[in-house]
Protein backbone atom coordinates (compact mmCIF):
# COMPACT_ATOMS: atom_id res chain seq x y z
CA UNK A 1 0.00 0.00 0.00
CA UNK A 2 1.38 3.86 -0.60
CA UNK A 3 1.77 5.45 2.24
CA UNK A 4 2.12 9.04 0.86
CA UNK A 5 -0.93 11.07 0.52
CA UNK A 6 -0.98 14.75 -1.40
CA UNK A 7 0.27 16.64 1.55
CA UNK A 8 3.05 14.37 1.98
CA UNK A 9 3.84 14.49 -1.52
CA UNK A 10 3.83 18.41 -1.22
CA UNK A 11 5.91 18.65 2.34
CA UNK A 12 8.86 16.16 0.64
CA UNK A 13 8.94 18.80 -2.35
CA UNK A 14 9.15 22.48 -0.07
CA UNK A 15 11.17 20.17 1.79
CA UNK A 16 13.62 19.47 -1.23
CA UNK A 17 13.19 22.57 -2.20
CA UNK A 18 14.44 24.26 0.73
CA UNK A 19 17.74 21.80 0.60
CA UNK A 20 18.24 22.83 -3.19
CA UNK A 21 17.96 26.51 -1.85
CA UNK A 22 20.20 26.24 0.81
CA UNK A 23 22.52 23.95 -0.95
CA UNK A 24 22.80 26.71 -3.59
CA UNK A 25 22.98 29.87 -1.31
CA UNK A 26 26.23 27.71 -0.05
CA UNK A 27 27.64 27.46 -3.28
CA UNK A 28 27.49 31.25 -4.37
CA UNK A 29 28.61 32.30 -0.92
CA UNK A 30 31.47 30.20 -1.52
CA UNK A 31 32.56 31.25 -5.11
CA UNK A 32 31.83 34.98 -3.62
CA UNK A 33 34.19 34.18 -1.08
CA UNK A 34 36.93 32.31 -3.50
CA UNK A 35 36.25 35.50 -6.02
CA UNK A 36 36.86 38.10 -2.85
CA UNK A 37 39.55 35.92 -1.82
CA UNK A 38 41.18 35.99 -5.13
CA UNK A 39 40.87 40.19 -5.67
CA UNK A 40 41.92 40.75 -2.43
CA UNK A 41 45.18 38.90 -2.86
CA UNK A 42 45.67 40.56 -6.75
CA UNK A 43 44.85 44.18 -4.92
CA UNK A 44 47.61 43.36 -2.21
CA UNK A 45 50.17 42.19 -4.60
CA UNK A 46 49.92 45.57 -6.88
CA UNK A 47 50.15 47.47 -3.82
CA UNK A 48 52.82 46.03 -2.59
CA UNK A 49 54.80 45.91 -5.48
CA UNK A 50 54.03 50.19 -6.06
CA UNK A 51 55.03 50.45 -2.46
CA UNK A 52 58.03 48.72 -3.04
CA UNK A 53 57.39 45.42 -0.78
CA UNK A 54 59.80 43.16 -2.63
CA UNK A 55 59.47 39.57 -2.40
CA UNK A 56 62.43 38.02 -0.51
CA UNK A 57 62.97 35.96 -3.89
CA UNK A 58 63.43 38.97 -5.51
CA UNK A 59 65.36 40.84 -3.48
CA UNK A 60 67.43 37.99 -2.96
CA UNK A 61 67.80 37.56 -7.09
CA UNK A 62 68.67 41.77 -6.91
CA UNK A 63 71.32 41.78 -4.42
CA UNK A 64 73.05 38.48 -6.29
CA UNK A 65 72.94 40.90 -9.35
CA UNK A 66 74.99 43.57 -8.17
CA UNK A 67 77.58 43.94 -11.46
CA UNK A 68 75.89 45.37 -14.71
CA UNK A 69 76.24 43.97 -18.17
CA UNK A 70 75.88 46.19 -21.24
CA UNK A 71 74.12 45.27 -24.40
CA UNK A 72 73.61 47.48 -27.41
CA UNK A 73 70.22 48.63 -26.80
CA UNK A 74 68.27 49.65 -23.43
CA UNK A 75 65.87 47.07 -23.62
CA UNK A 76 66.36 44.37 -20.47
CA UNK A 77 65.48 41.22 -21.27
CA UNK A 78 65.86 37.89 -19.77
CA UNK A 79 66.48 38.69 -16.51
CA UNK A 80 69.84 40.63 -18.42
CA UNK A 81 70.49 43.88 -16.64
CA UNK A 82 71.20 47.54 -18.56
CA UNK A 83 74.18 49.07 -18.71
CA UNK A 84 73.12 52.28 -16.60
CA UNK A 85 75.24 54.30 -19.04
CA UNK A 86 72.44 53.55 -21.34
CA UNK A 87 70.04 55.17 -19.23
CA UNK A 88 71.29 58.76 -18.65
CA UNK A 89 73.03 61.93 -20.43
CA UNK A 90 75.72 64.21 -19.12
CA UNK A 91 72.81 66.75 -18.29
CA UNK A 92 70.52 65.04 -16.48
CA UNK A 93 70.18 65.79 -13.03
CA UNK A 94 72.41 64.00 -10.55
CA UNK A 95 73.83 63.99 -6.76
CA UNK A 96 76.46 62.28 -5.25
CA UNK A 97 79.49 60.72 -6.45
CA UNK A 98 80.04 60.52 -10.30
CA UNK A 99 82.81 57.67 -10.31
CA UNK A 100 81.04 55.41 -7.54
CA UNK A 101 80.50 52.23 -8.03
CA UNK A 102 77.44 52.17 -7.53
CA UNK A 103 74.74 53.76 -10.40
CA UNK A 104 71.23 54.72 -9.76
CA UNK A 105 68.18 56.08 -12.32
CA UNK A 106 65.17 57.02 -11.21
CA UNK A 107 62.41 57.28 -13.62
CA UNK A 108 59.80 59.99 -11.77
CA UNK A 109 56.41 62.04 -12.18
CA UNK A 110 55.95 64.41 -9.61
CA UNK A 111 52.49 63.97 -9.56
CA UNK A 112 52.94 60.39 -8.55
CA UNK A 113 52.28 59.93 -4.70
CA UNK A 114 54.66 56.80 -4.85
CA UNK A 115 57.24 58.95 -6.09
CA UNK A 116 56.90 61.52 -3.31
CA UNK A 117 56.99 58.92 -1.34
CA UNK A 118 60.32 57.71 -2.38
CA UNK A 119 61.96 60.78 -2.55
CA UNK A 120 62.65 61.48 0.98
CA UNK A 121 64.28 58.17 1.29
CA UNK A 122 66.27 58.66 -1.44
CA UNK A 123 67.60 61.26 -0.24
CA UNK A 124 68.22 59.65 3.31
CA UNK A 125 70.04 57.17 1.19
CA UNK A 126 72.34 59.84 -0.16
CA UNK A 127 73.00 61.46 2.86
CA UNK A 128 74.53 57.92 3.86
CA UNK A 129 76.28 57.15 1.29
CA UNK A 130 77.75 60.03 0.12
CA UNK A 131 80.67 59.03 -1.58
CA UNK A 132 79.12 55.28 -2.65
CA UNK A 133 76.28 56.08 -5.15
CA UNK A 134 75.82 58.21 -8.22
CA UNK A 135 71.91 59.05 -8.06
CA UNK A 136 70.66 60.38 -11.72
CA UNK A 137 67.26 61.59 -12.11
CA UNK A 138 64.81 61.52 -15.48
CA UNK A 139 61.60 62.22 -16.69
CA UNK A 140 58.07 59.96 -16.86
CA UNK A 141 54.99 61.91 -16.99
CA UNK A 142 52.33 59.68 -17.22
CA UNK A 143 50.01 62.34 -18.84
CA UNK A 144 46.70 59.99 -18.64
CA UNK A 145 46.32 60.19 -14.85
CA UNK A 146 49.14 63.16 -14.08
CA UNK A 147 47.93 66.20 -16.17
CA UNK A 148 50.21 68.54 -15.04
CA UNK A 149 53.32 66.21 -14.64
CA UNK A 150 54.82 67.74 -17.53
CA UNK A 151 54.54 71.04 -17.04
CA UNK A 152 56.24 70.29 -13.88
CA UNK A 153 59.16 68.26 -15.12
CA UNK A 154 59.74 70.72 -17.74
CA UNK A 155 59.80 73.47 -15.02
CA UNK A 156 62.48 71.07 -13.37
CA UNK A 157 64.43 71.13 -16.57
CA UNK A 158 64.31 75.03 -16.49
CA UNK A 159 65.55 75.20 -13.18
CA UNK A 160 68.26 72.58 -14.32
CA UNK A 161 69.61 75.69 -16.38
CA UNK A 162 70.48 77.50 -13.13
CA UNK A 163 71.80 75.08 -11.33
CA UNK A 164 68.32 74.58 -8.76
CA UNK A 165 67.04 71.44 -9.90
CA UNK A 166 66.62 69.92 -6.76
CA UNK A 167 65.52 72.95 -4.37
CA UNK A 168 62.37 73.40 -6.88
CA UNK A 169 61.96 69.41 -7.10
CA UNK A 170 62.12 68.95 -3.44
CA UNK A 171 59.59 71.69 -3.33
CA UNK A 172 57.15 69.97 -6.12
CA UNK A 173 57.02 66.97 -4.47
CA UNK A 174 56.20 68.74 -0.99
CA UNK A 175 53.34 70.37 -2.70
CA UNK A 176 52.27 68.09 -4.89
CA UNK A 177 48.60 68.43 -4.71
CA UNK A 178 49.18 71.95 -5.56
CA UNK A 179 50.64 71.91 -9.19
CA UNK A 180 49.02 74.65 -11.67
CA UNK A 181 51.21 77.12 -13.38
CA UNK A 182 51.08 79.63 -11.10
CA UNK A 183 51.47 77.20 -7.90
CA UNK A 184 55.05 76.21 -9.82
CA UNK A 185 55.87 79.78 -10.62
CA UNK A 186 55.39 80.76 -6.93
CA UNK A 187 57.47 77.39 -5.60
CA UNK A 188 60.64 78.60 -8.17
CA UNK A 189 60.57 82.18 -6.60
CA UNK A 190 60.73 80.61 -3.12
CA UNK A 191 63.67 78.60 -4.32
CA UNK A 192 65.55 81.67 -5.60
CA UNK A 193 65.65 80.89 -9.35
CA UNK A 194 65.70 83.76 -11.14
CA UNK A 195 61.98 84.34 -12.76
CA UNK A 196 62.27 86.49 -15.78
CA UNK A 197 64.55 83.75 -17.02
CA UNK A 198 62.56 80.71 -15.37
CA UNK A 199 59.32 81.81 -16.98
CA UNK A 200 60.99 82.27 -20.19
CA UNK A 201 62.27 79.21 -20.37
CA UNK A 202 59.11 77.41 -19.09
CA UNK A 203 56.89 79.48 -21.67
CA UNK A 204 59.29 79.10 -24.68
CA UNK A 205 59.00 74.91 -24.08
CA UNK A 206 62.61 74.67 -23.95
CA UNK A 207 62.57 71.32 -22.26
CA UNK A 208 59.82 70.02 -23.73
CA UNK A 209 61.68 67.17 -25.86
CA UNK A 210 63.80 66.99 -23.14
CA UNK A 211 61.02 65.26 -21.27
CA UNK A 212 60.04 63.72 -23.95
CA UNK A 213 63.42 62.07 -24.57
CA UNK A 214 63.25 60.99 -20.96
CA UNK A 215 60.24 59.21 -21.29
CA UNK A 216 60.71 57.65 -24.25
CA UNK A 217 63.66 56.31 -22.83
CA UNK A 218 62.66 55.24 -20.35
CA UNK A 219 59.96 52.78 -22.12
CA UNK A 220 62.09 51.63 -24.09
CA UNK A 221 64.15 50.32 -20.97
CA UNK A 222 60.77 48.99 -19.76
CA UNK A 223 59.41 51.17 -17.46
CA UNK A 224 55.65 50.95 -16.98
CA UNK A 225 55.13 53.11 -13.86
CA UNK A 226 56.64 55.19 -11.49
CA UNK A 227 58.76 55.48 -9.53
CA UNK A 228 61.38 52.79 -11.65
CA UNK A 229 64.74 52.85 -10.23
CA UNK A 230 67.69 50.98 -12.31
CA UNK A 231 70.51 50.05 -9.94
CA UNK A 232 73.89 49.34 -11.86
CA UNK A 233 71.23 48.25 -14.42
CA UNK A 234 68.92 46.28 -12.34
CA UNK A 235 65.53 47.10 -12.85
CA UNK A 236 63.19 47.75 -9.47
CA UNK A 237 59.86 49.18 -9.40
CA UNK A 238 57.79 50.91 -6.11
CA UNK A 239 58.65 53.29 -3.39
CA UNK A 240 60.98 50.95 -1.75
CA UNK A 241 61.84 51.34 1.78
CA UNK A 242 65.28 52.41 3.50
CA UNK A 243 66.26 49.07 4.99
CA UNK A 244 65.42 47.59 1.90
CA UNK A 245 67.73 49.86 -0.12
CA UNK A 246 70.15 49.50 2.65
CA UNK A 247 70.61 46.21 2.10
CA UNK A 248 70.88 46.60 -1.58
CA UNK A 249 73.63 48.98 -1.27
CA UNK A 250 75.70 47.29 1.40
CA UNK A 251 75.79 43.87 -0.85
CA UNK A 252 77.03 46.19 -3.79
CA UNK A 253 79.86 47.78 -1.03
CA UNK A 254 80.86 44.57 -0.52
Amino acid sequence: MNNYTPDNNLSDQQSSGRSRRIVGRLIIGLVVVVVGLFVFAFISAWWDVRRGKIPPELLEQILSQGGFTAIDNPVAGNGSSIDPRLLYTDDDPAKGNPNAKIKIVEFSDFQCPFCRQAFPVIRELLEKYPNDIYFIYRDFPIDQIHPQARLAAEAGECAQDQGLFWPLHDQLFINQDKMSLNDILKYARSVGIDMDKFAQCLTSKKYAQEVEDDLQTGLRAGVKGTPTFFVNGQKIEGAVPLSVWEKIIESLIK
